[in-house]
């Protein structure tokens, strides 16, 4: 009869004779499943266990057209989403287009049409969380004070200026720039 593996507690001591040995993780999994978890749009209170048999209930058997489908929020995250797609065969569904879709109200033409904020360079998660929940889903809808950092929104004449060649310019500027492509693009 053979040891029963070690458990996490004995995890550290076990490392340092090797850094292949049979590990017993019956534990953290126990703990991983009964822990609640948090994500944007989640219910407070939800173990990880519940929110993946939600999930699987949610999208077993559904149809995505159907209006029971439960879209996820949309956020920063989605700038990395896998089932985004790149090309511009406007007939291809994705699940981007669903969730976006189901959660703003614009067709999947208007989507792909226009660059999203969660395209702006550079920008930090919260900002672009900030711009989607006031329903600035477009560059095109941005405004120079969008951008500006709050240092930059507190001094006296404060303004995004790109208009010299050579110099350098600030990540707002940059973003800004960003922006007055996309509004360009977007009246011609």
């Amino acid at each position: 009869k053979t040891d029963p593996p070690p458990t996490v507690a004995d995890t550290q001591s076990l490392i340092k004779e090797s850094v292949a040995v049979l590990l017993n993780v019956d534990e953290l999994v126990e703990k991983a499943l009964a822990t609640n978890v948090t994500y944007p749009g989640s219910e407070n209170g939800n173990t990880f266990q519940r929110v993946v048999e939600k999930w699987a209930q949610d999208m077993n058997g559904e149809d995505l057209s159907n209006d029971k489908f439960k879209h996820f929020p949309i956020g920063a995250n989605c700038g990395s989403c896998e089932y985004r797609l790149i090309d511009d065969d406007i007939d291809k569904n994705s699940g981007f287009d669903v969730c976006w879709s189901k959660t703003t109200g614009l067709s999947k033409e208007e989507l792909r049409s226009h660059p999203l904020v969660i395209d702006l360079f550079d920008t930090p998660k919260r900002t672009i969380n900030n711009l989607i929940s006031q329903k600035k889903y477009f560059l095109s809808n941005l405004e120079a004070s969008d951008l500006q950092p709050q240092n930059e929104k507190n001094k006296k004449n404060s303004r995004v200026n790109i208009e010299s060649p050579g110099e350098k310019i600030s990540g707002s500027q940059r973003q800004w720039y960003q922006v007055l492509t996309a509004q360009n693009a977007t009246k011609n």
